[in-house]
């Protein structure tokens, strides 16, 4: 007898439009008003159909606040037995384009993620997780045409801990 694949199940709770995804399946969307009251009995529902699929929580690049609510619902589940991994929502980006052109993303690159209003994080391709920059001034041509998926599946593993990009912080 052949087994079914188990689904991972992602928790995304610092972008814009938090969300939770099972698999391949379109994503839940969660709102941004009272995302601490509605993710749990959210996991709940979904954990009753899938017990026993991983958990990848994104840790950051994001919200302050967004972080530290995926962050709290991720280590309580842990706590509870649920295998639970973060993940970093740049290496998702990088992960989605080497699927989609099947090769690393080159440094020439850059890749953005909204966060608030008009503000966006940015960070070149390849391998510079240091590259964290915000800025209130993005391009226009960031947000036209299509979002470049995230794929938060085929992301590598990382602890659960909080990037928050501080550390290089530009306000322009």
């Amino acid at each position: 007898m052949e087994s079914v694949p188990v689904p991972d199940i992602i928790i995304n709770t610092v972008c814009p439009h938090p969300f939770v995804a099972v698999g391949e399946q379109e994503p839940l969307l969660l709102p941004q008003r009272g995302l601490a009251e509605i993710v749990v009995p959210t996991m709940q529902d979904i954990l009753r159909a899938y017990p026993h699929s991983p958990l990848r929580i994104v840790r950051g690049p994001g919200s302050f606040t967004g972080i530290r609510i995926g962050l709290a619902v991720g280590l309580a589940l842990r706590l509870s037995g649920y295998s639970v991994q973060g993940v970093n929502a740049f290496d998702a980006l990088r992960a989605c384009w080497l699927r989609l052109h099947g090769a690393p993303m080159p440094d020439d690159q850059t890749m953005v993620l909204p966060f608030y209003k008009d503000h966006v994080f940015l960070t070149r391709g390849g391998d510079h997780a240091d590259a964290l920059t915000i800025t209130d001034t993005p391009p226009p041509a960031c947000f036209q045409g299509p979002a470049l998926p995230m794929d938060y599946h085929h992301a590598p593993e990382a602890p659960l801990t909080p990037l928050y990009g501080r550390a290089s912080y530009v306000g322009v």
